[in-house]
């Protein structure tokens, strides 16, 4: 969002709720396709299953410093 062209520099609250709700909407539509795809799959992917999990809790970490930040701003109220 700081760099978009969307906005033009002004970060409004609907900005940052639109963008959090879709980051944690991917973060969780790829934890369920990790998981389901490793129950099922039949070969050894130990590492494609551990590396989609790091790197979903990677940005779901990403996106929950970011609204605290944005929250400790004043840009918005509450944090989802």
């Amino acid at each position: 969002m700081r760099h978009g062209k969307l906005n033009g520099g002004n970060h409004k609250k609907i900005s940052y709720k639109i963008v959090s709700m879709t980051g944690f909407g991917l973060v969780a539509i790829l934890l369920a396709v990790a998981t389901l795809h490793h129950s099922y799959a039949d070969a050894d992917d130990n590492g494609l299953f551990y590396f989609s999990i790091g790197f979903a809790l990677l940005h779901l970490g990403l996106y929950v410093i970011e609204l605290v930040k944005a929250r400790e701003e004043g840009v918005v109220d509450r944090v989802v």
